[in-house]
């Protein structure tokens, strides 16, 4: 039950905190002062940085950086399409394409950042960094 605490809590009410956000009419309320696709995936980097974090609970014992990488990517994919056809529900608001694609990216961004960080904790170094910058 702690483990789901630490690492599902903050990843379930960042998504709700995210489905606010799409269910607003009107962003002009939150204040971003970046362009769309910007702000996606920033936003989308967030969530890929939490799912990684709690992806050793469904991953198991094939939690290495790859299938990390992947999971958050695809989770974040799926939630933007499941966020972009909420938006059609939504006055003023439309499903787009290049959406899902920042979102994908954000999740793989955020997802890399958390491996880097892992391994500077663990390791005090970059063991394998390198081979992505």
């Amino acid at each position: 039950m702690r483990q789901i605490t630490k690492y599902v809590l903050p990843l379930v009410a960042y998504c709700l905190f995210l489905f606010y956000l799409s269910s607003l009419s009107d962003l002009s309320i939150t204040k971003f002062a970046f362009p769309d696709k910007t702000a996606h995936v920033c936003l989308y980097m967030i969530l890929g940085f939490l799912v990684a974090r709690s992806s050793h609970l469904l991953l198991g014992q094939r939690a290495d950086a790859h299938n990390i990488v992947a999971f958050s990517v695809l989770f974040c994919a799926i939630y933007g399409v499941s966020d972009e056809i909420h938006q059609l529900y939504v006055e003023g608001r439309s499903f787009e394409y290049g959406d899902i694609i920042a979102d994908a990216l954000g999740g793989a961004l955020g997802s890399i950042f958390f491996l880097l960080i892992r391994d500077i904790i663990r390791t005090g170094r970059f063991s394998w960094g390198s081979k992505f910058l």
